[in-house]
């Protein structure tokens, strides 16, 4: 996945387009609007998705780096949402604010597994397309620099403390709330209940978040560029980014490239989440007039071919069970990672959750007034839960 960036031009000037395309109010005779689909997905990950939706609709238009929340719902009360989105399942916390169309039972491919299904279901209802599972953090290295994986943090900051002078620095990561969770289950917390657990716990994680900094095996202000194009520039040893890098990483460093699951704790491992990415027709629009299409749409991309396609070129974590295991070591390991991965469980408050850890992760608070700040936000409103106005911005 992906950066979730938010485009006030794009968007206004996508806006304009459908607006004039449903009518404006000065023509006398209406058009019909495109289809459009929106993605998240950029670099590699969007020329291939670009390349697979062209194949079975070439008049579709791929729209990109705009962020759901809140931009689509907006658009979609506006009745101007796109036809179709590939989004991260978490998303399905609006579907009614999106007015996501039920999926129909004949789309449900045999060769997905009936779980992937039913992890897209809120409410008795399937309201989303499972496409890929994955969407996993991991811990990348350059093998330049790093002979093997540290199997827990301490390993690491040694590494890191033996790195030549003058040479990388230890790790380039973008630290989001999406990469703060594992840690904190990690730690003993629970981040997808609405009791997320002790004060107490969440405070150590924000210590141990600190230490990296302080201990300068991370910087503080690490943007999106330290764990992508700092990275693969040679400029760190290590990084820590999700499995949507994958193909680019590869690409550029070749062999030179290792993957490993995130570096155990003190008080265990720290398994990574994963996070299927769904296919979702806001505004009901399977009951409009591009049905035939989106549905032509949904089983291509669903099907065998296309899903061996996005394991092999670009190295994703298909969802149909019938695409033969990969052979590219760090895309084995990565599929190795997903294996332990607990799913993110999905429901009406998960992305009202993502923002009350971004409440305290994005803060520079100290660890014990960070930890009040997650915590008292995790306490369910008494009115209904607005929309977050921002999402995890890599997930």
């Amino acid at each position: 996945m992906v950066a979730l960036k938010y485009s006030r031009w794009g968007l206004a000037k996508w806006g304009a387009t459908l607006w004039l395309g449903c009518g404006g109010a000065w023509e006398t005779e209406a058009k019909p609007a495109p289809l459009v689909l929106w993605h998240a997905q950029d670099r590699s990950q969007a020329r291939f998705l670009e390349k697979v939706v062209r194949e079975v609709d070439p008049a579709i238009r791929l729209e990109s780096g705009v962020e759901l929340a809140p931009a689509l719902v907006t658009q979609s009360q506006r009745g101007l949402a796109p036809a179709a989105a590939i989004v991260p399942a978490d998303s399905l916390s609006l579907a009614a604010e999106l007015r996501l169309s039920e999926i129909p039972a004949d789309l449900k491919s045999p060769e997905v597994p009936a779980e992937h299904f039913e992890r897209a279901t809120l409410g008795g209802k399937l309201h989303g397309l499972p496409l890929l599972d994955g969407n996993h953090p991991l811990l990348f290295f350059n093998r330049r620099w790093i002979a093997s994986a540290p199997a827990s943090w301490d390993a690491l900051r040694e590494q890191v403390r033996k790195l030549p002078k003058g040479g990388p620095k230890g790790v380039g990561w973008h630290r989001t709330p999406y990469f703060f969770a594992p840690f904190w289950r990690a730690f003993g917390g629970r981040p997808f209940d609405d009791d997320p657990g002790d004060t107490a716990i969440l405070e150590k994680t924000l210590a141990f978040f600190a230490s990296l900094e302080s201990d300068r095996i991370v910087e503080a202000k690490c943007g999106f560029a330290c764990a992508t194009d700092d990275f693969l520039a040679g400029r760190y040893a290590f990084a820590i980014n999700g499995d949507w890098a994958l193909r680019d990483a590869f690409d550029r460093l070749g062999e030179g490239l290792g993957v490993a699951a995130i570096p155990n704790v003190e008080s265990g491992p720290v398994h990574a989440y994963r996070l299927a990415h769904v296919l979702v027709f806001p505004n009901d629009s399977l009951r409009g007039p591009h049905r035939g299409r989106l549905l032509a749409l949904a089983r291509h991309l669903q099907s065998l071919p296309v899903q061996t396609r996005w394991q092999n070129e670009a190295f994703r974590r298909p969802v149909n069970a019938k695409v033969p295991a990969p052979s590219v070591e760090v895309l084995r390991t990565s599929f190795a990672v997903a294996a332990v991965a607990p799913p993110i469980r999905v429901d009406a408050r998960t992305l009202f959750r993502w923002g009350a850890i971004g409440r305290g992760t994005k803060s520079s608070a100290a660890p014990a007034q960070a930890a009040r700040a997650i915590r008292e936000a995790y306490v369910p409103p008494t009115k209904p839960t607005p929309v977050p106005s921002t999402a995890p911005e890599k997930r």
